[in-house]
């Protein structure tokens, strides 16, 4: 069967086992690879293009998010349906992901024992140790206290953990022993950064902060490259406007 079920609040060791499901599909040769949301993707399209072969590709890999929402009949039953008759083709590969436990029981019943798997969030003893293991082999150290200080800052799931620490590991040197001073002055200080206050920071010729800013951005999954861009291009336009709307203010006033 190509079918998997990912649920459960650990998004980090969750992204992990999506992606190699993704590998396993690769494997096979080119791959259509397509990530969707339940409530944004009626089933009956999802179905369709999960039978529809790729044109110039040798498998497709779709990852459906929010799969606890699909709980009408009617998708319930086009989609078990699919399961039993097209789940076992090698060219397909479905995962369904859901932050919470479980989905609809209906669904659940037809996917293989062994392609599902619940991830809970880790222990504070493992989340201490993931941290520990990341900068070392990032060639860092870190405190024990600003190990506490960063678990205190970041969300409760190893994504954000490695979001967060793959910054500071950009930010240091190799060599260097992070303190609980160097996570509270630079993580709270990036918190909220956006194109913004970087175009902010590169008008105040201020190097070391923009580049701070800009690793923030690049780390995040909510950014993208060309979004900083759009952001610092609102930015320049908004500035030459108002630049020229003063000068000719000054010039019908003389």
């Amino acid at each position: 069967m190509s079918v998997w079920l990912f649920t459960g609040p650990e998004i980090g060791e969750r992204d992990s086992a999506v992606q190699e499901v993704c590998a396993r599909a690769q494997a096979q040769g080119t791959v259509d690879v397509h990530r969707l949301y339940a409530h944004e993707t009626p089933v009956a399209d999802l179905v369709d293009l999960l039978r529809t072969r790729a044109l110039f590709a040798d498998a497709v890999c779709v990852v459906l998010y929010n799969a606890e929402v699909i709980k009408k009949c009617d998708e319930v039953h086009v989609l078990t349906e699919w399961i039993k008759d097209g789940g076992s083709r090698a060219d397909v590969f479905l995962v369904l992901i859901s932050d919470s436990v479980s989905i609809h029981k209906r669904i659940e019943q037809n996917i293989s024992p062994v392609h599902k798997r619940v991830f809970w969030e880790l222990f504070e003893n493992k989340k201490h140790a993931w941290v520990q293991r990341f900068f070392f082999q990032h060639e860092m150290r870190i405190e024990q206290e600003a190990i506490e200080s960063l678990l205190e800052l970041v969300e409760n799931n190893t994504r954000a953990l490695k979001t967060v620490c793959t910054q500071l590991s950009l930010f240091f040197e190799k060599g260097r022993r992070i303190t609980a001073h160097d996570i509270s002055s630079l993580l709270v200080h990036t918190k909220e950064e956006t194109s913004f206050t970087l175009f902010d920071a590169l008008s105040k010729r201020d190097l070391e902060h923009s580049l701070m800013i800009l690793n923030t951005l690049l780390c995040s999954k909510d950014v993208a490259p060309v979004q900083i861009l759009a952001g610092l291009l609102t930015r320049s336009v908004a500035l030459r406007i108002g630049t020229i709307y003063r000068r000719t203010k000054r010039t019908l006033q003389r």
